[in-house]
This record gives structure tokens, sequence and C-alpha cells, in this order.
């Protein structure tokens, strides 16, 4: 009897309800009078200071200059730019820790690669958290492969994972796995 379907977005991690979108028009607009006032103002310190300094530049230039260097700020804030590799290295944040700016494939594998840390350096953590999300992940993978599942067939099923991978899936407590094995391990289940 094979146990309850998870789907792909249920196994990488929680779906992320964005909330109501604003009124991008109301949005814009405010934010294009605003740039407006503000271009006009910094244009006019700018062109004051550089006619103090004996260098001669048009109101409307400096306006312009100015706007435009405003809009590619509002351009390059509405990007979604993932996060510097270095910086995601240093510190290894909770699965469930919101990663800013980064899109959701990244903020999903970023939680996996974490999971799989707790194979060697928290096996009770990894038992209790990672290996029923990997059991589901391999029930599916044997399901739509193979058309097996792990309690209908758990012969062909061990056949088709390997002894290595069967017994750290199925077998009792976690003993720590070092990053080659688990490697290994994942690399099988993969080819599966």
């Amino acid at each position: 009897m094979a146990g309850p379907t998870i789907g792909l977005d249920e196994l990488l991690g929680r779906a992320e309800d964005p909330g109501p979108e604003p009124d991008r028009r109301r949005s814009t607009g405010a934010w294009l009078l605003r740039a407006l006032a503000a271009a006009a103002v910094v244009g006019g310190v700018v062109v004051l200071v550089l006619r103090a300094a004996g260098i001669g530049l048009a109101y409307p230039s400096a306006c312009g200059a100015v706007f435009g260097l405003l809009a590619l700020r509002r351009l390059l804030g509405a990007l979604d730019v993932p996060e510097h590799p270095r910086r995601t290295a240093r510190r290894e944040p909770e699965p469930d820790e919101p990663r800013g700016s980064a899109d959701a494939l990244r903020r999903a594998l970023l939680r996996w690669e974490v999971r799989l840390d707790w194979a060697h350096t928290d096996g009770a953590r990894f038992a209790r958290e990672v290996r029923p999300q990997l059991l589901a992940l391999v029930e599916e993978r044997l399901r739509q492969r193979h058309g097996v599942t792990l309690a209908g067939d758990p012969a062909r099923a061990r056949a088709l994972l390997g002894d290595p991978l069967w017994t750290f899936l199925t077998g009792p407590g976690h003993p720590p796995v070092r990053r080659r094995q688990l490697a290994a391990m994942l690399d099988r289940l993969d080819a599966a």
C-alpha cells in the first residue's frame, strides 16, 4: 500500500503566497512625481555648484541626467538579481529563511543543500526531517520511471536503487555519512 502522493512543490519547499499586488499605475505615478521633483531640486543644486566652479551646464541637461539616474536606480531595484555565491557560502541559513531577492528555485536548492548537509553534521535532524522527503522523492521517481513502489515491490525497488542507497533510505537509524558517500548515493538516485 503506497503512502500519500506528494508533489514536487511540497518536496522542494513551501509555495509562497506573494499577497495582493499593489496598483502599479498609482505607485508609478507617485514615483514619477517624486522623481521629477527630486530631479528639479538636485539638478538645480548641481547647476549652481558647477557654475560656482566656473563650469557651465544647462539646467534641463542636469535635471534630465538626475532623472535618468533615478529611473535606472528604480529599474535595477525591480530586477531579481541572485546573491553573490560567496555571500551565501559564508553562512548556513535555516531552510525556511527568506533569501531576499533570490528566486524561488535558488531558495529551494539552497534549502536542499543545507538539509543534505545535515547528513554528516546532524544525523538525527536529517533522519527526522530530510529522509522522509527523500523517500517520497524516491517513491515518485520509481513510480514514474519504472512503475514500481517501495511498498508494492520492495525487491525490485532495492535492485533499482542498489544496496547502499536502499539501506541509507530504509534502514533503522542514521549513521553519519560523508559528503562523497552522500553524493554517490544521490547520483545513484538520479540514475535510477
